[in-house]
């Protein structure tokens, strides 16, 4: 196992990339026929180029993600009305015994 570090996450650029994921994932699941793959596709192209690439990470980076966001947010409406589909959701975990982790872990 290498070091350990404690990092801090960028609530902005998390936001960004969970968006940009479910969008791709969206297009890839629906018809290619579907105007609005397209429309999705094309959201991502777009927002992904306003990204400063420049430096990857640096200030510049971070300090493209909101404008890209906000593009990414318009083209995503842009692709039409929200899909009428029900998620529903059950999580599951549990406590490896064979570890002995304590009860407070």
């Amino acid at each position: 196992m290498g070091q350990c570090s404690l990092v801090q996450i960028d609530v902005p650029t998390r936001n960004f990339i969970k968006t940009a994921r479910i969008a791709l994932g969206v297009a890839n699941a629906i018809d290619e026929d579907d105007p609005a793959h397209g429309w999705l596709l094309n959201a991502l192209t777009t927002a992904f180029n306003h990204l400063n690439l420049h430096e990857p990470f640096g200030e510049g980076f971070y300090r493209s993600i909101p404008a890209a966001y906000q593009l990414l947010q318009e083209g995503i409406a842009d692709a039409g009305p929200q899909l009428d589909v029900d998620l529903v959701v059950v999580g599951h975990a549990h406590i490896d015994l064979a570890w002995l982790w304590t009860l407070t872990q």
